[in-house]
């Protein structure tokens, strides 16, 4: 049986790197105040349009041309909304089984885009709906993540930090420290919490995130950077990351930690040794298609 396919103004089915991290995504905005300096969406062609140095809203929710009559007069974020649960609705059994991620295209808890995202994550996790949320943003006790407390859908709420360990390549986000001690405080409130340790901008810092984070994340997702050259670093260093998922893998073990290779890693480390004590160790290592939630 082929698997539906999403093309809608909210929910959509990723293609490429992005599906590994979500058979569903949704994105509302464009844009990021963040500004990392490895961002793809700040690359290439598309970067005027995808990279700007904050959170727009998708013009298929602003332009009135794109709403029928009754809608006209509705604030935008609130046709949003709308729209997204037109979309829930329509799409309940593949989402129930797929769950949705948010986003690929901006950060879906920044000052900008956070009430929005609250708002329909709620919504799906209240039918049910796995939603796995992805950030740099971070603060535990602000207003942005004060609904995440006590919140009776959290069996349904997944909240992820990227961790690079590198703040000197996002000037402009939270530290990591912060995005660490945020992701304890909402695994102490009962939250399912991810980190993606993506891209690794080198092979220390990142496995400084994932000694720090071993016993407050459920899951692990870690992958190389796309486009390195042109980011400006040095390619990778094989020795160097065969020692770094050794490392890993010591303590995937030790921590009880549940991992997830990204492809990029995969490629790079394809060896015999890596693809059976590493990638295709089950005790530790789960393919895309893991969930967080059922934890199988």
């Amino acid at each position: 049986m082929e698997e539906l396919i999403l093309n809608g103004k909210c929910l959509y089915t990723p293609g490429g790197a992005a599906r590994e991290y979500a058979a569903v995504g949704c994105n509302f905005y464009r844009g990021c105040p963040f500004q990392c300096n490895y961002c793809y969406n700040r690359k290439g062609l598309t970067a005027k349009v995808n990279g700007l140095p904050y959170a727009k809203l998708e013009d298929s929710f602003t332009k009135l041309s794109n709403r029928s009559k009754k809608y006209r007069d509705m604030e935008s974020i609130d046709f949003a909304l709308t729209i997204f649960k037109r979309e829930v609705d329509k799409c309940f059994d593949h989402l129930l089984e797929h769950g949705i991620f948010f986003s690929f295209s901006t950060d879906p808890l920044s000052p900008e885009t956070s009430a929005l995202t609250i708002k329909a994550a709620f919504y799906a996790a209240s039918k049910g709906i796995n939603v796995k949320i992805l950030t740099k943003n971070a603060g535990a006790t602000s207003a942005i993540f004060r609904p995440f407390l006590n919140n009776s859908f959290n069996s349904h709420l997944a909240i992820g930090f990227t961790l690079t360990g590198r703040d000197d390549v996002e000037p402009h986000a939270p530290s990591n420290a912060q995005r660490i001690e945020t992701l304890k405080l909402l695994h102490q409130w009962g939250l399912k919490t991810f980190v993606s340790i993506e891209p690794i901008v080198d092979f220390d810092s990142s496995m400084r995130m994932i000694e720090a984070t071993a016993g407050f994340a459920d899951q692990h997702l870690i992958g190389l950077m796309s486009n390195r050259k042109a980011n400006g670093f040095e390619p990778y260093d094989g020795k160097a990351c065969d020692a770094f998922l050794h490392k890993t893998a010591l303590l995937a073990i030790d921590k009880g930690m549940k991992v997830y290779w990204k492809e990029s890693i995969r490629k790079f480390a394809d060896g015999a040794f890596n693809n059976e004590h590493v990638f295709g160790n089950k005790a530790f290592s789960v393919d895309k298609d893991w969930s967080l939630f059922t934890q199988k």
